[in-house]
């Protein structure tokens, strides 16, 4: 199975190994040095940037028409539906 290469650019990696604290260590030993936890925790970060980026693009978004602009939401589901998705199959 081959791995995907360059999903992330060089230097958002060295942005994210500096906010995490690692850069000094992937400067001095390569991207190899890296722990998985430390390569887990760049790919965290990264999902996290991009929601941001995501929900700051969405609030920027068109104006909202219709019955969402009137503060009409859509149904919630109740307390019985909530925890029947919390307790397992066999004890509903």
């Amino acid at each position: 199975m081959s791995r995907r290469r360059g999903t992330m650019s060089e230097s958002f990696k060295y942005e994210l190994a500096k906010d995490l604290g690692f850069q000094q260590k992937v400067e001095r030993d390569g991207w190899g040095a890296i722990t998985t936890k430390e390569a887990g925790n760049m790919v965290k970060r990264a999902i996290q940037l991009a929601e941001q980026s995501l929900a700051g693009s969405a609030s920027q978004a068109a104006p909202q028409s219709g019955a969402a602009a009137r503060g009409a939401s859509a149904p919630s589901y109740g307390a019985q539906t909530a925890q029947q998705h919390t307790q397992p199959r066999h004890m509903q």
